[in-house]
């Protein structure tokens, strides 16, 4: 039996991994975080790119001040996030 999927966005998580708000207070689950142990290590991943991606999007902007925007991370920190973001888009770009 396929997992029911959320209607609530363009993403139609499975209920059992919803990723948004939405989805969320579609559920019921409004407060609660998704059971994070239950996902794939992909899937977590992906729901933190989200994470971020939503953070940016709502709370940064285009101006945001990259300074403060990556105050917790170190030199080396910022350097490994630099290149595997670079290796996703490029994948991406490539149709991987």
């Amino acid at each position: 039996m396929k997992e029911k999927t959320c209607p609530e966005c363009a993403n139609h998580c499975p209920v059992s991994a919803l990723q948004c708000g939405k989805g969320m207070a579609y559920f019921g689950l409004r407060g609660q975080e998704p059971d994070v142990d239950a996902q794939t290590l992909e899937a977590r991943l992906v729901a933190l790119l989200r994470r971020c991606g939503h953070h940016l999007h709502d709370n940064a902007g285009r101006g945001a001040d990259a300074a403060a925007l990556t105050a917790a991370l170190t030199g080396a920190d910022k350097a490994a996030l630099e290149t595997l973001l670079q290796k996703l888009l490029a994948a991406w770009k490539n149709g991987a």
